[in-house]
């Protein structure tokens, strides 16, 4: 078993022994941690949950839903604004979210796990997207239209191609239909 995983790991990652597996994993690992932790603990600039207006963290204060100080004020204290500016204020927010939305659905569809990128959600964005090129160059290997790199030289049937893809179409239409149920 050890010599088949050795050979599928050399053909999957040229050059870089298995031994080496948790040296390669390590530092994905870290940087994305650290990519959370710098998001929610250095002052940079936010943009409202609701219009999509860039504002400062250092000179607004924050609501707990991280809005604009106009959003705040129409949508969460309501005092002294007219019905006027209020309409106006959700016909904004809603073409804003709208917007949203339409990028959020055509990134996933061009490339599953993107548009999870674009509304916040890199975890999911990047297993999403891992899964999908990894099932397409699979795919492309099995098929023999790229060359395998290893020496196992498995080969499949017409029958069993078929499944893959069907399988790899499933995944993806779940991940695109995971996309289109987000809340944006």
């Amino acid at each position: 078993r050890s010599r088949v995983a050795e050979d599928l790991w050399e053909g999957m990652v040229s050059g870089v022994g298995m031994g080496h597996f948790p040296f390669v994993l390590f530092p994905y690992l870290v940087g994305l941690v650290a990519y959370h932790l710098s998001r929610s603990r250095w002052p940079l600039g936010y943009a409202c949950r609701r219009c999509g207006r860039v504002g400062c963290r250092i000179c607004q204060s924050l609501s707990k839903e991280a809005l604009c100080s106009e959003c705040y004020q129409v949508l969460i204290r309501m005092e002294g604004v007219e019905a006027r500016e209020r309409i106006r204020k959700i016909l904004e927010i809603r073409k804003h979210q709208d917007r949203r939305v339409n990028i959020l659905r055509l990134l996933s569809f061009l490339l599953p796990g993107s548009g999870h990128f674009y509304v916040g959600a890199p975890v999911h964005g990047f297993l999403f997207a891992v899964l999908m090129i990894f099932g397409v160059l699979t795919w492309l290997f099995w098929s023999g239209v790229l060359m395998v790199p290893t020496r196992l030289g498995i080969a499949t049937s017409l029958f069993w191609q078929i499944a893959y893809v069907a399988a790899l179409a499933v995944v993806y239409f779940g991940i695109v239909r995971h996309a289109y149920q987000l809340k944006v």
